[in-house]
């Protein structure tokens, strides 16, 4: 969908996976995200719209809880630090 701009969000998210770290029912999953090859669209002309590419590098932390329905988000947040693993 697009936004009141008639900007619409396209392309792929790499995701690189840094760590998981699981106790009991709960897991915390860092993750690197590649947004690069996405980028805001004008939904009315096609046309991408200059410097609205995705950074190369966003370091993700996720926590999810396990459930008798499987595993569910229950926290996301981007880090403002690069990528790393140690």
């Amino acid at each position: 969908t697009a936004d009141k701009n008639h900007h619409r969000f396209v392309g792929r998210i790499e995701t690189h996976i840094i760590a998981i770290e699981i106790t009991n029912a709960t897991a915390t999953v860092d993750d690197c995200l590649d947004y690069s090859r996405t980028r805001w669209k004008d939904a009315r002309t096609g046309r991408s719209i200059a410097g609205s590419e995705g950074p190369a590098a966003t370091w993700a932390v996720t926590t999810l809880r396990q459930t008798p329905a499987g595993w569910r988000i229950t926290k996301a947040k981007a880090r403002r630090k690069a990528c790393t693993n140690d």
